[in-house]
Order: C-alpha cells, then sequence, then structure tokens
C-alpha cells in the first residue's frame, strides 16, 4: 500500500446476506489488488467472514496487521454457485491477482548432480515437518543455472505435492524422475503470503494448467474440426472462480470507514 486509503469501505445493507464491496477507488490499493465493486467479501487471512456481524469482521480487520488478504466472489460467479448450492473456499480460487507466485523450475542432471543440497527443517518441537528447502547451490550447476534460489521451499515434484514427505521420500521421488525433473518452489515471501490466506501453494499451479497452452501434437490431431462460429467474434466466456486479493498498509490506518446497520451480517466495502 503506497497511500494512507485501501481505496474501499465496508457496509451493511438491510435484508441481504453477505458482505459486498462497493464505490472501489479506480487506481487505489484494492483496485490494483484486483477488487471489484459489488465482490462479495467471503474470508480474511483465511478465515469465512460469511456469517460475522459488523463488528465482528471490523474486529479481524484490525487484527490483520500490516497486510490483509480477501478471499472475493463477483455477482456472477456468485449467483452461479449459489444455484449449484456449491460452497465456495480458497480452493476454488484464481491466483492471477496475488502479487507473488510459486514458480516452476525445470532442472536436467549434469554430470555431478543437480548441483544442490536439498535440507528438511522441522518445527521447535522437531516432530513436524516445515518443509524441504534448497540450500548450497553448487557455482555453474544446472541448479545455478535455473531459477532456484537459496532456501526456496520446495512444493512439488513433477506436479505431485511433496507436502508431508520426509527427506528420504522426497529425494527418492526426485531420483524417480531420472535425469529431468521439475520442481514447484516458494521463496520465502510467497511461502509467507500463502501461509496468510490459508491456501496451499500447489493452488496456482492448477491456474497455470488453466492457461491457454498450445495442445501437443497428440492433442492437436484429436480435437474435433471447428465449427465456423456464427459471429465475427464470440469472446471466450471467462471461468468462474471466487478471487483471492492481497493488500498491504504502509500507513497507520487501512484507510476506508465502516459504517453497519446493527444486528445484520451483511456489510458492503465502498471506496473511501
Amino acid at each position: 500500500k503506497s497511500s494512507s486509503s485501501y481505496g474501499f469501505s465496508l457496509r451493511s445493507v438491510k435484508g441481504e446476506h453477505g458482505l459486498f464491496m462497493t464505490e472501489v477507488i479506480q487506481g487505489g490499493v484494492a483496485d490494483r489488488a484486483g477488487v471489484c465493486v459489488n465482490d462479495r467479501l467471503l474470508e480474511i487471512n483465511g478465515e469465512n467472514v460469511e456469517g460475522g456481524t459488523h463488528d465482528q469482521v471490523v474486529e479481524k480487520i484490525k487484527l490483520a496487521g500490516s497486510s490483509i488478504m480477501f478471499l472475493l466472489v463477483d455477482q456472477e460467479t456468485d449467483r452461479h454457485y449459489q444455484s449449484k448450492h456449491m460452497k465456495m473456499g480458497a480452493w476454488l480460487a484464481t491466483t492471477k491477482y496475488l502479487p507473488h507466485k510459486p514458480r516452476v523450475v525445470n532442472l536436467t542432471k549434469g554430470p555431478d548432480g543437480y548441483g544442490f543440497l536439498l535440507r528438511e527443517e522441522k518445527n521447535l518441537s522437531g516432530k513436524a515437518i516445515i518443509g524441504h528447502f534448497i540450500k548450497d547451490i553448487d557455482k555453474g550447476s544446472p541448479a545455478d543455472r535455473s531459477a532456484l534460489k537459496e532456501m526456496d521451499r520446495l512444493i512439488a515434484v513433477d506436479g505431485k505435492s511433496v507436502d508431508g514427505f520426509s527427506h528420504e521420500q522426497v529425494v527418492n521421488k526426485i531420483r524417480q524422475s531420472g535425469n529431468t525433473c521439475s520442481f514447484l518452489v516458494v521463496d520465502k515471501d510467497t511461502d509467507q503470503m500463502y501461509e496468510q490466506g490459508k491456501v496451499p501453494p500447489m493452488l496456482p499451479l492448477e491456474d497455470m494448467e488453466d492457461s491457454n497452452s498450445p495442445p501437443s501434437y497428440t492433442e492437436a490431431i484429436n480435437l474435433p474440426v471447428p465449427v465456423k462460429p456464427s459471429t465475427l467474434f464470440q469472446p471466450r466466456r471467462a471461468e468462474l472462480k471466487p478471487k483471492l486479493c492481497r493488500m498491504e498498509r504502509t500507513s497507520t490506518t487501512y484507510g476506508f470507514h465502516l459504517n453497519g446497520i446493527q444486528g445484520l451480517t451483511r456489510q458492503y466495502i465502498k471506496g473511501g
């Protein structure tokens, strides 16, 4: 956040259920984070607030610290999921608005291996594994020439999560890949951001896989003959997903005001 305002505020509306955004300031912090007018607020820092009172939501925002992450849903997506009686959560969300992304690193083994050490770190009790971290990257090695960085945390090998794996299991997984393997890794800032929203770092991998990458040769030759469009231009319908939006506060105030109707649970965020 670069100014004293996030560019939205929160208010309640009588007779409706939920928390909604309104009057988002163009070019403001909220706008740049992907927040749109009439987005409904589902979660704050990974905690569901759909049934929260005005005071409860205000308190959660005050306790958020210097940054905050929202899970939001736009009106069309909201109607779609409600019509199917489906619950929405971060596991369904797009991460395209988040400032940090996990990185996919493809490696080809050299004469001396990949050129890094993998270190397992545990919590203070020594019972729970925090993660597996890239260490001691050899200069000029395949790891050094790739996008790997010291203390990157390894999230997945060849698209498969290694969460909960022991050191030996991760090493075996890498060995089974042969001479080439693909890592999904996060640096410290990215790791902390996803932890803040209680979102698995594997989630953005689905966004990457959902992107408009060209089909493989096998896929292409099996594609049906395209039907001639009835109009000159037919826009592709956007996929309906909730979205994660993160904002950072650098001043002493969040820069929005909250005014609610006592006893009701619907709250809107409006510019101010």
